[in-house]
């Protein structure tokens, strides 16, 4: 009997390739404090290296908040250590725009 592979859905495999980006970005420039993408339509992801050395990961839609099953998954590809909670989630104003505003704050270790 052949072994089965699990495929990653390229959803998936859209966000771990911008993750990896984003991190090389930030990790390769220390003046640099924060990366932004727009993953697909109605999703955009902040990666923000903070003073208090801690990493803030958001992510925002305008249409409605994220859900648990896409933060998890954006969590993943980011490398949010397990047990880290997302909080937020209400509408806000950021820059003239109204979005859904979840985020996950760790270190590193």
């Amino acid at each position: 009997m052949a072994a089965r592979t699990m495929r990653r859905p390229a959803k998936a495999k859209g966000i771990e390739a911008a993750a990896a980006g984003m991190r090389s970005l930030l990790d390769g420039a220390p003046g640099l404090r924060f990366v932004h993408r727009r993953l697909d339509v109605g999703t955009e992801v902040v990666l923000e290296r903070r003073d208090d050395a801690r990493l803030r990961l958001a992510v925002a839609r305008a249409d409605r908040a994220p859900g648990p099953e896409e933060l998890a998954t954006i969590g993943e590809a980011f490398g949010v250590p397990a047990g880290c909670e997302w909080g937020g989630g209400k509408r806000q104003v950021l820059n003239g725009r109204s979005l859904f505003v979840c985020e996950v704050f760790w270190r590193e270790g």
